[in-house]
C-alpha cells in the first residue's frame, strides 16, 4: 500500500498530525540520545578532574613532608658538625629536632595509608614505605643513637619490601641518602602514573610500622598462620 493510499481516508487535520509525528519523534529521540551522550562525557570529564586533583594533592603533600624531614636532618647534621656547640645546647637542639621529626613522621605514615587506600598495596605505597624506612635510618644516623638501636632498626628495614639495601649498605649514610632521593622520585612518579583502584577496599603495604611489624604482603587479619 502506498503512502497516498494509506492517507486517502483521513481528514485534512488527521493528515497534518500524521505529517508532524515523524519530525517530532525524530527530535525527541535525537534529544534523548544527545542528552545521554552529553551526560556520559560530563561524567568522564568530572572523573578525570577528580583523579587529577587526588594525584596532585598526594604529590604535593608527600613532597612537602619529605622535604621537611630531609631539611630537619640535614640542617641539624651540618649545624652540629660545624658549630661544635656545648653538650647542653646540642641536647636541646636534638630534642627539638626529634619532636618536629616525630610530627612529620606521623603525617608521613598517615599519608602512606591514604596512598594505599587509593591505589592498593601493590601501588605507590610500596615506594612511600621504602622512603619512610630510609628516612628513619638517616634520622637515627644523624641523631647518634645507641649502636644497638640503629642495628635493630637496620635489621628490621633491610632487604626487599623495605629499604632494598643490605645491613652493610645501610651503614653508608651517603648511599642511604641517594636511595632516599630515588624513593621519593619513584613515589611521586607512581602516584601520577598508576591506576587508582575503585571499590577494592583498604589494603595497606604497611600499617603501624615498627621494628616488630610484619613485612608487606602479610595478611594481618589472618590469625591462623
Amino acid at each position: 500500500m502506498t503512502e497516498r493510499a494509506a492517507t486517502e481516508g483521513l481528514t485534512f487535520g488527521q493528515q497534518i498530525i500524521l505529517q508532524l509525528v515523524g519530525p517530532v519523534a525524530a527530535a525527541v529521540f535525537g534529544t534523548l540520545i544527545i542528552g545521554g551522550i552529553a551526560q556520559v562525557v560530563s561524567h568522564q570529564v568530572q572523573h578525570r578532574k577528580a583523579d587529577r586533583e587526588v594525584r596532585s594533592s598526594l604529590v604535593s603533600r608527600l613532597s612537602k613532608v619529605a622535604y621537611s624531614l630531609h631539611y630537619r636532618i640535614q640542617h641539624y647534621e651540618r649545624w652540629a658538625r660545624h658549630s661544635s656547640p656545648p653538650v647542653n645546647t646540642l641536647q636541646s637542639a636534638q630534642a627539638e629536632v626529634e619532636r618536629a621529626f616525630i610530627e612529620d613522621r606521623i603525617e608521613l605514615g598517615a599519608l602512606q595509608n591514604e596512598v594505599d587506600a587509593y591505589f592498593g598495596k601493590s601501588g605507590p605505597g610500596a615506594s612511600v614505605h621504602r622512603m619512610t624506612d630510609l628516612i628513619m635510618v638517616r634520622f637515627m644516623q644523624t641523631m647518634s643513637v645507641p649502636a644497638s638501636q640503629l642495628a635493630e632498626l637496620s635489621e628490621s628495614v633491610a632487604g626487599p619490601g623495605h629499604t632494598e639495601l643490605s645491613i652493610d649498605q645501610l651503614r653508608d649514610a651517603r648511599l642511604v641518602q641517594g636511595h632516599l632521593a630515588q624513593a621519593l622520585h619513584e613515589s611521586m612518579d607512581r602516584i601520577l602514573r598508576d591506576q587508582i583502584g575503585e571499590g577494592r577496599g583498604f589494603s595497606s603495604t604497611k600499617i603501624l610500622t615498627g621494628p616488630d611489624a610484619q613485612r608487606p604482603g602479610t595478611d594481618i587479619t589472618d590469625t591462623h598462620s
